[in-house]
Formats: structure tokens, sequence, C-alpha cells
């Protein structure tokens, strides 16, 4: 066995098919990153018939002299559960850096530590591989962002099944679109998106602009969608619900007076929830009618950044019309996205980052806006640095100079 440098096209071969891809092992991220100072290379372990077994990019800057550190984003295209295999990986690695004057690498591997279903039950644990790879000199780091622990991501096998899985909040959510009517369309316009992301985004403009231009490929694909609101059509359906069921309170008002009407429990019940319906959408019409006014005929509520990869859409960024936030309208967008990717053959759905479910947490919306859902939820394991020169590394942690 022993370490080659693979070229794009063999990297990408292999890549495509692996089960552990994800867009940021690619050829497209590789070479986005040039734009950060990052070199590259495209690494394969191959065994004794020359048959790539693993691989990985390394993207790499100077450290100082003739030496460099890397890293490999989302860690190596390995089964890390595979004692064996990673302690191949790691050993060859290492020789092979080390002839490149290497001194560390850092890594954040793509497997998760733990996977949880419903009320955060553990369905799946993997202590053995942290336990493995600190055994083999992997030095955990913990994590540099709190957006990386957790991931939400969604399994769909039947769309139906799928949307009972929802809790109810969700599915009243995703309900209201027959309200709303939200028109849903690709623009990969990245100054209409970041101004509705730049609230809360921890990227700047530039990065969306190169992992559009980069994540081109039709395998791996960066798209943005908007969902609009048409903001005449939804006051007058506010204004027709409100029309047809004072035209139905109005029956029950007449049932209840008529004296050889018997008075049944439904029909009080039926006469209160109609009453609330009334209040509601008197409020509804009010609320319609100034959005109508101000944003004179349609407004665009919602946004989402995703990339295509395989059989998986990544979100990679989300935001909506702060002062439209009763319209739900990033969960519908959401959902009509993952309607029409299913359709299109992927399976499994990326929501990104969730939080776990603190209460009081300026996070906790984001937690019930995915948990809603039934994602899984996955927990990674954190960061490490894979050591190839201990001496100058030790030297570089005394005085706190490691990247």
């Amino acid at each position: 066995m022993h370490i080659i440098i693979l070229s794009e096209t063999q990297y990408r071969n292999y890549s495509a098919v692996h089960s552990k891809r994800n867009y940021k092992q690619t050829v497209e991220y590789a070479n986005m990153m040039k734009n950060y100072g990052y070199n590259k290379m495209f690494l394969g372990l191959v065994d004794d018939s020359n048959n790539v077994i693993g691989a990985t990019v390394i993207l790499e800057k100077k450290l100082f002299g003739k030496y460099n550190y890397g890293y490999a984003p989302n860690g190596f295209l390995i089964d890390f559960d595979d004692a064996i295999l990673l302690e191949n990986f790691t050993k060859y690695l290492k020789e092979f850096l080390k002839e490149l004057n290497f001194i560390y690498i850092s890594l954040d591997p793509n497997f998760a530590y733990r996977i949880y279903g419903k009320n955060n039950i553990v369905l799946k644990c993997y202590p053995n591989i942290i336990d493995n790879m600190e055994s083999l000199g992997y030095i955990k780091k913990g994590f540099n962002s709190k957006f990386k622990k957790y991931n939400a991501i969604l399994h769909v096998n039947d769309i139906k099944e799928t949307y009972n899985s929802f809790n109810r909040n969700t599915k009243r959510k995703l309900q209201d679109n027959d309200i709303f009517n939200l028109d849903i369309y690709k623009e990969n316009n990245i100054d209409k998106f970041y101004s509705m992301v730049i609230k809360k985004s921890i990227r700047n403009i530039d990065y969306y602009r190169n992992m559009l231009n980069y994540f081109n490929d039709d395998n791996t694909k960066f798209e943005i969608y908007f969902a609009k609101l048409n903001t005449d059509k939804y006051l007058d359906k506010c204004r027709n619900i409100l029309y047809n069921e004072k035209d139905i309170n109005s029956n029950y008002q007449d049932l209840i007076k008529d004296i050889t009407v018997k008075k049944t429990d439904k029909l009080i019940d039926d006469k209160i929830k109609s009453d609330k319906i009334i209040n509601k959408y008197k409020s509804k019409v009010i609320e319609a009618s100034n959005i109508s006014s101000k944003f004179n005929g349609s407004v665009d509520v919602a946004t989402i950044a995703l990339i295509k990869q395989g059989n998986t859409v990544y979100f990679i960024e989300e935001g909506y019309e702060d002062k439209l936030r009763n319209i739900y309208s990033l969960s519908i967008l959401k959902w009509e996205l993952i309607k029409k990717f299913y359709k299109e053959g992927y399976t499994n759905f990326n929501l990104g980052f969730i939080p776990l479910n603190i209460k009081d947490s300026k996070y906790n919306g984001i937690y019930l806006s995915k948990i809603g859902f039934s994602p899984r939820i996955y927990e990674y394991s954190g960061n490490y640095d894979l050591v190839i020169n201990k001496i100058i590394y030790s030297v570089l942690s005394k005085f706190k100079m490691i990247k």
C-alpha cells in the first residue's frame, strides 16, 4: 500500500460514488479554496493491485519557511468505522506528507458520533471510532464553530410518510400555504439572496459568489431559490375566507335562534369555532391589506441556497423577510423544495445546523423550525489534528501558533 497523487479526473471518479461523499470533499470545493490562499492536492491510498481504497482532498498552506500545514475538509473519504483501513490510511498519509514537510493536518470528519431520533433518543453510537483515532495519534480539538456539532438530516423514502411524520405545528404551517400560495422559483441572484441572509450569515457575499462560480457541475451544483408572496392575491384570499365564514356563521346563528332546532353540543361548538375563524381573518385582512399597501403587489419572503450532490441536497444558507415572519415562508419553501427534488431522485436532505433544545436559547427558534420536520440529528465528533512532525508541532502549540 502507498499514497499517490490523483488527477482531478481520478479523484472526481472516486469521490462521486463513495458512500461518504460530500460537497467539501470535491474538486469544486478544492478549486474554490484557492481564492482563500490554499493549494490543493488529491491523494489516494492504493492497494497492491493499484486500486484506490481511500482518498482525500488536502488543502495546503505555507506555515513558515519550508514547512506546511493542511486541512482535509470533512475528513477523508474512507469508512472511519473500518479500523484497519483507518490505521493504514493514517500511516501512509503521514509518511507521504512528511516528505512534503507538513507539520500537521487538521480535519473535521464527516462521520456521526451519535445519531438521534425523535425526542432526542440515541439510535446509533460509534464511540470506537474516536478511540481508534486517538490511539493513532489524532489530537481532538473540539469544535471551531458551534454550527458544526449537530446537523438535522431528513431521509425521504416515501413523500406521504415523510409528511405524516412531521409534527402538528409544522403541518399547520405547511397547510397555510393554501392561503399564502407562495410562488417558488430559482434565481441565482447573489445580491438579492445576500440581502436576506446578511444578518445571520457568518460568510461574506464573495463566499457565495465563489460557490456559484465553482459549484456548477451537473453532479455538484449550487442553486438559489426564493419564495414570493403575491400580496394582492393574499389579500383577496383572506377576504374571501372571511366573507364565506361570515355566511356560515350567520347560518349557525339562525339555527341557534330557531326555537324548533335542538341546540346540540356540536352546533354550539361549530358556532364557537366559526367565531374564532372570523376573528382570526378579520386580523388577517388588516394584516394583508397593510402588506399589500407596503409591498405593492409582490415581495420575496424567503430564500435558500443549496448544493445538490449525488442523492443529497444540502441547505447551505437560508433567510426570510423579518417583517413577514408570520407567513412561515421558510418552512413552506423547504417543503416545496423537498417535494421537488424527491421527484428528481434525491432522498437525503441536510437541513444544516440544529442546536440542542435548550429553552431560552437564542437558537431555540432554529431548533423548533427544523425539528418539526422529524429529521435524524447527527452529532459529529469535532475537529482533529494529525501530527506529522511532533517536535515542531509541540513548539507551535506552546506558542499558540497552531492554525
